[in-house]
C-alpha cells in the first residue's frame, strides 16, 4: 500500500476560471465573447443610478407622474425610454414621508432593479446588511450615517420571495438644502434556498455579523473579471441554457465554505460553470484543463415539488400563518418567517412557482402575497421596532384564523 497523499491541486485564479467558461462556449459558437463585451458595456454605461436619480426628480417635480409612478413604476419608468428585463414583470415604489422610511434589502442573495439604479454596490450584497438589516434596522441605518427620528416609522422590504418578476423601489422623500439617495431594489417573483431551507444564504436576522461596511457610491466591480462573470451568467439566461430560480439554487447548494469565502461575483461564476456542466454543455474535466487548476463547484442538486394541494387565496387584511414547512430542494421562503403569523397588504402578479421552477418540476404560476410582520413577533426582545414587509408565495401561506 502506498503511503503517498493524493497530490492537492491548485485552484485556478477567478480569471483564469472566466477565461476558461468564455473559450468553451466561443468553442462551441456561442460567440459569448462578443455578448460580453455587449453586457459589459450596458453594465457599466447604461445601467447606473442616474436612471433612477431621473425617475426620482420626475416625481419631485411632476405630481402627475409621481401618482402614475405610484400605481404602475413600471410603465412610469418606460415613460422616460427606461427599460426592465421581461423578468421584471412588476415595479412597485415605495414612498418616504416624514413619518415613514422604507428600506430595501434581499436576505437570500442580493436583487434589483439593475436597469433602473444599476447593479447593487459592495454593502448591499455583504452578509451583514442582509442579516442584520431586517432585525436591527434602526442601528443598520444609524451605522450608515442616517439618524431618524425616534417617532418614525421604519418598514422594512425583504424582496426575496419576489426576486423574480417584480421590482421594488424607493421613492426618496423631497427636501430643501439636500438629497437624500432613492434606492431601488428588485422584487422579481422567483425562488431562492438550497439543500435546505436553513442554507448558508438564509441570512436574515442571524447574528453574529459586524457593522456594514457601508461607502458613498460604491462600485459595483472592482476587477475586469467580475464584469465579464457578471455579463456571461446574464449571456446564459439569455440564451436559455438555464432560469433564473435555476441560477440562484446553484449559489445556494455551494458548499458552505466556499459560500461564505467567496465573493459576489465567485458565487455566480460558481453557478455558471455548475449549470454549464450538469446541462451538457461542458464538462468539469475541459474547465479544469482550461483553467490549469482546480474549478470548485456547486454541489449536487435535490428534488423539488410542486404547488401545494388545496393551497388558498388572500385577500388584504387577512391574518396569515407561513407554514413550518422545510424544504429539500430549492425555496423562496426565508427562514427568519417560518411558523410566523402576518397581516397581508397586497397581492402581486401570478410568477412561475420557484420550488418547481428551479427542478424542471411541473407547477402552476402561483402570485405572491406582501406580508407583514412585527420585528417584535419575529424576534422577541431582540430586535428594533419595525415592520418587516415579505413577499411570500401562495403555498408558502395558510389562513390563521
Amino acid at each position: 500500500m502506498s503511503n503517498e497523499m493524493p497530490a492537492i491541486r491548485r485552484a485556478a485564479t477567478m480569471q483564469q476560471r472566466v477565461d476558461a467558461v468564455q473559450a468553451a462556449l466561443d468553442e462551441r459558437g456561442m460567440n459569448a465573447s462578443g455578448s460580453v463585451a455587449q453586457l459589459s458595456q450596458l453594465a457599466q454605461e447604461e445601467w447606473i443610478p442616474r436612471n433612477g436619480a431621473r425617475v426620482v426628480a420626475r416625481a419631485w417635480t411632476d405630481p402627475a407622474y409621481r401618482q402614475r409612478l405610484l400605481a404602475d413604476g413600471r410603465a412610469a419608468v418606460m415613460e422616460l425610454g427606461l427599460s426592465m428585463p421581461p423578468h421584471h414583470r412588476h415595479l412597485v415604489v415605495l414612498e418616504n414621508t416624514p413619518t415613514v422610511h422604507n428600506v430595501i434589502c434581499c436576505t437570500l442573495c442580493s436583487c434589483t432593479a439593475f436597469t433602473i439604479i444599476g447593479l447593487p454596490p459592495d454593502w448591499y450584497k455583504d452578509l451583514e446588511y442582509r442579516s442584520r438589516v431586517v432585525r436591527e434596522s434602526r442601528t443598520v441605518l444609524t451605522e450608515m450615517g442616517l439618524d431618524l427620528p425616534t417617532e418614525t416609522e421604519i418598514r422594512v422590504w425583504d424582496t426575496t420571495a419576489a426576486a423574480a418578476a417584480s421590482a421594488y423601489a424607493g421613492l426618496a422623500r423631497r427636501e430643501t438644502g439636500r438629497c437624500r439617495d432613492a434606492r431601488f431594489a428588485d422584487r422579481r417573483r422567483s425562488t431562492i434556498v438550497g439543500l435546505t431551507m436553513d442554507g448558508i444564504h438564509d441570512t436574515g436576522g442571524r447574528q453574529g455579523f459586524g457593522p456594514v461596511r457601508f461607502t458613498p457610491g460604491a462600485a459595483a466591480f472592482h476587477e475586469p473579471w467580475e464584469v465579464r462573470a457578471n455579463s456571461l451568467y446574464a449571456f446564459a439566461v439569455r440564451l436559455g441554457i438555464f432560469n433564473m430560480d435555476e441560477y440562484r439554487h446553484a449559489i445556494e447548494r455551494m458548499e458552505p465554505r466556499h459560500y461564505l469565502s467567496a465573493s459576489y461575483y465567485e458565487r455566480s461564476l460558481t453557478s455558471l460553470a455548475t449549470l454549464l456542466i450538469e446541462k451538457g454543455v461542458v464538462s468539469q474535466e475541459e474547465l479544469e484543463r482550461r483553467a490549469e487548476g482546480s474549478f470548485p463547484l456547486a454541489r449536487p442538486s435535490a428534488t423539488g415539488r410542486t404547488n401545494a394541494v388545496g393551497r388558498e387565496r388572500f385577500r388584504s387584511g387577512d391574518r396569515v400563518r407561513v407554514k413550518a414547512e422545510h424544504v429539500p430542494g430549492h425555496v423562496r421562503m426565508p427562514g427568519y418567517i417560518r411558523g410566523k403569523t402576518g397581516v397581508v397588504v397586497s397581492e402581486s402578479p401570478a410568477y412561475p412557482f420557484p420550488d418547481a421552477h428551479a427542478h424542471g418540476v411541473e407547477a402552476q404560476d402561483e402570485p405572491t402575497y406582501d406580508v407583514r410582520f412585527r420585528s417584535e413577533d419575529l424576534w422577541p426582545h431582540s430586535a428594533d421596532p419595525a415592520l418587516i414587509h415579505v413577499a411570500v408565495f401562495e403555498s408558502y401561506l395558510e389562513h390563521a384564523g
